[in-house]
């Protein structure tokens, strides 16, 4: 038996690359504003260039942790929200699956398990709905036969009593019991 992937292969992938992508555009846009904040011309005179130079070397500390500082907090925040977004789609699902599991344990063999598309666990979702339905179809059936073998052993009961032949009876009990166990062997429980 092949084995189901729950979570999408590539899922680990797709959010370090997401990440890296937050981190190296944070990182390019922290060099651009500390570049367009200190870039200064020059001057065609030495003392000119002197002073300009002097000017970017004591605010240049300055600008660069207050820039740094933003996009740090800048990155952060999208790195937070990138996680916040890709657990929603682990975390929510399972929460779903589980109280979907709950109400199946429950006896409720109606119920399905809903997940989007894009959740990181449908296909677990689908095998549980394949799971219920093919239950639910054995528990019908087995509740079809359990109502015929009841309506046998009445009619066995009113034969037996009044005295008549029960061979007829007994044929259609012993039948309906052969296929009650034959439902109860395909449920591996």
């Amino acid at each position: 038996m092949k084995p189901e992937i729950i979570i999408r292969k590539n899922f680990l992938r797709n959010f370090l690359m997401t990440l890296l992508t937050v981190f190296l555009a944070g990182t390019v846009l922290t060099a651009l504003a500390i570049y367009f904040s200190i870039h200064r011309p020059l001057g065609i005179h030495y003392s000119a260039i002197i002073s300009v130079i002097t000017e970017i070397r004591e605010t240049l500390l300055i600008k660069t942790a207050t820039i740094g500082i933003i996009f740090f907090f800048l990155i952060a925040a999208g790195a937070g929200l990138l996680t916040l977004v890709y657990t929603h789609r682990i975390a929510g699902p399972l929460y779903r699956i589980k109280q979907c599991t709950k109400a199946i344990a429950g006896g409720n063999l109606d119920i399905k398990v809903k997940l989007r598309h894009k959740d990181a666990a449908t296909a677990f979702a689908d095998s549980i709905n394949e799971m219920t339905e093919c239950y639910s179809n054995k528990v019908t059936a087995l509740s079809s036969e359990i109502q015929h073998l009841h309506t046998a052993v009445k009619e066995f009961h009113k034969l037996v009593g009044e005295n008549r032949d029960t061979n007829e009876a007994k044929d259609i009990i012993s039948m309906t019991d052969k296929k009650i166990r034959e439902i109860l062997e395909t449920l591996k429980i």
